[in-house]
């Protein structure tokens, strides 16, 4: 394990999204806002946590990061973006 910055947690566990035995699913807390920005994709057709995403980080700042594996979550359409 590696150890964590001063004023973040972190968490993982095996979700079972991609692997039964593995860490799939991520979670970093920050204690406070933190400066955040993000690279997306340029694709015409955008996923629904693109889109997100995106909202969410139009103000710079965030407090968390939830990284999952082995789910595209494309194609979802609104319910998608209500999920």
């Amino acid at each position: 394990m590696y150890p964590t910055p001063q004023g973040f947690s972190f968490a993982a566990l095996a979700a079972g999204f991609r692997y039964q035995v593995r860490n799939d699913l991520a979670l970093v807390l920050s204690d406070r806002p933190a400066t955040a920005a993000g690279m997306f994709t340029t694709n015409r057709f955008q996923a629904a946590p693109i889109l997100a995403c995106r909202e969410n980080l139009a103000c710079g700042t965030a407090r968390a990061v939830l990284v999952n594996a082995g789910q595209a979550n494309a194609c979802t359409g609104d319910e998608g973006l209500a999920d």
